[in-house]
């Protein structure tokens, strides 16, 4: 075989060589990146509805600010913590020893639990919406709240409680989040508000959030 005929086999093996790996390259890049957005294990939350931190009566109306998040540690299972606080906006019965109220936060807390999301795969055969973040779960959560009292002026302990749910969270959109959760749980819970006493008592925990997500 002539030496130029060598460069010249030489040459093609080298190029196709070169375009099959950088083909190759592509494909693995594009293949690991829609792999690390289909498992991405956090997700940040902000926000509000008929949960912790709402109130409506006679104290008036707080409407909930909640941010939090969630980790995804295995396909099923995630971690989750949320902080809260009760903006109070108006309402609050008022007297000559209690004027008029400004708009302040009624009450702080967090809650901390771990969630198992269930039957993915059936969901997933029906044509339901399944994935990180996304299905009917069960939970185990704690929560602790400090309320606002003006007589002290300052926030008290209200109560810290341990609590079973079950909940249902959906994706609205690019970055809304449903969940609605209901449950039964044991709580610590102050019985006079100018007392140190305690007491447990089973109470029953429903909420419905909407929240923006990234």
């Amino acid at each position: 075989m002539s030496p130029r005929l060598v460069l010249i086999v030489g040459g093609l093996v080298f190029g196709l060589t070169v375009s099959a790996t950088a083909q190759t390259i592509t494909t693995v890049s594009k293949d690991s990146v829609a792999a690390l957005v289909a498992t991405r294990s956090v997700m940040l939350k902000l926000g509000t509805g008929l949960t912790r931190g709402f109130a409506f009566g006679s104290g008036g109306l707080a409407l909930p600010v909640v941010p939090g998040f969630e980790l995804q540690f295995s396909r099923r299972w995630s971690l989750y913590a949320s902080g809260f606080s009760g903006i109070y906006l108006f309402g609050e019965e008022r007297n000559s020893f209690r004027p008029e109220r400004p708009i302040g936060l009624n009450s702080l807390g967090y809650d901390v639990g771990v969630r198992h999301y269930y039957n993915q795969q059936k969901r997933q055969q029906h044509g339901r919406a399944t994935g990180p973040f996304v299905g009917n779960y069960l939970a185990l959560q704690t929560a602790s709240c400090w309320w606002y009292k003006r007589d002290y002026r300052g926030y008290n302990y209200e109560y810290t409680s341990i609590t079973a749910l079950w909940g249902m969270q959906r994706r609205l959109g690019g970055h809304g989040l449903l969940d609605a959760y209901a449950g039964l749980g044991l709580w610590n819970a102050q019985v006079l508000a100018d007392a140190t006493i305690q007491h447990f008592w089973p109470v029953p925990e429903l909420g419905l959030k909407l929240s923006f997500v990234h």
